[in-house]
């Protein structure tokens, strides 16, 4: 089985999990998404809609 981590904060850590997947064989990788990047799951994000985000938070 591959097992996808998806580490949110720098501070986070897969814990027992790696540990879960690591004795039973597994694979298991990791994704680091930080404040500057969004993951978005089920759904592909519209054209544009990043840079129209990234100007709203440098207008606020």
């Amino acid at each position: 089985m591959n097992i996808r981590f998806i580490i949110h904060e720098s501070c986070e850590a897969p814990g027992a999990c790696l540990n879960w997947a690591d004795g039973r064989g597994h694979e298991a990788r990791f994704v680091r998404v930080y404040h500057d990047e969004r993951a978005e799951r089920g759904r592909t994000a519209r054209h544009g809609t990043r840079r129209k985000e990234q100007r709203a938070l440098r207008l606020s």
